[in-house]
């Protein structure tokens, strides 16, 4: 078995190996004749697999065009346009987007967020850099409780702030500062189901109602409806 890592580079994938090859194929042609006819049903066949092309203007230059890069530049054919130059074609043929594949140390805490930890970790030591670190580590305790059952503590967060600035930042009490939330110290099934569905913990979160919005009897739906009919009688008063 011959995988595609062992073949030669597809040069346009919307055409498929198989065109390729069948290019490929038409250069070792030695008739010129042949050769011609050979290029136009390859043409065809790339009409076919790529059909979008048809909405380009003057689509069959666009495909001789696309037909002479699969080859190489190599493809000696009769074309009625002009074959387009290897140093053209190369200088304005779109470049891949470079993303940055740097794996993600904690994944709930996400890209973002661990951006945003170093960072921090190169400000200046000061009253800015204790506010950014306190936003920072409640956020920290936010996202892991999204994802976690337990409470994140002080000592896994000073951990993951070492592993993630290479021991350049350190936790302090400074850190936590007012904005430090008993929410996370002391979370709950009916706190944490603003955020996540909790029935995966086997308890459905409480549901408080008033009885005067949805109860029943008097102060209920009953209590609602001997309102509106004491409004509208008032009203029919005053037209009377």
């Amino acid at each position: 078995m011959i995988y595609n890592t062992q073949r030669d580079h597809l040069q346009l994938f919307e055409y498929g190996r198989g065109i390729q090859e069948m290019v490929k194929h038409a250069i070792t042609i030695e008739d010129r004749n042949k050769r011609n006819i050979a290029a136009k049903v390859i043409l065809k066949s790339m009409l076919i697999l790529n059909p979008s092309v048809k909405q380009t203007d003057d689509y069959m230059h666009t495909l001789y065009d696309h037909l002479f890069i699969i080859s190489g530049f190599a493809l000696d054919i009769d074309s009625p346009y002009p074959k387009p130059s290897r140093e053209v074609v190369e200088r304005t043929h779109s470049k891949p987007i470079k993303t940055d594949l740097t794996p993600i140390r904690f994944r709930y805490y996400g890209k973002t967020l661990e951006t945003m930890i170093r960072k921090a970790s190169e400000m200046p030591d000061g009253d800015e850099k204790n506010a950014a670190l306190n936003l920072i580590t409640v956020q920290m305790k936010k996202h892991y409780y999204l994802w976690n059952a337990d409470v994140l503590s002080d000592e896994l967060i000073a951990n993951h702030l070492h592993i993630l600035t290479d021991g350049k930042l350190k936790y302090t009490d400074e850190m936590k500062g007012e904005v430090y939330s008993r929410f996370y110290n002391r979370p709950s099934l009916e706190h944490k189901s603003k955020y996540i569905d909790v029935s995966a913990y086997g308890q459905k979160p409480s549901n408080n109602k008033k009885n005067g919005s949805h109860g029943n009897g008097h102060n209920g739906h009953n209590g609602g409806k001997k309102n509106f009919k004491k409004n509208n009688f008032q009203k029919f008063k005053k037209k009377i």
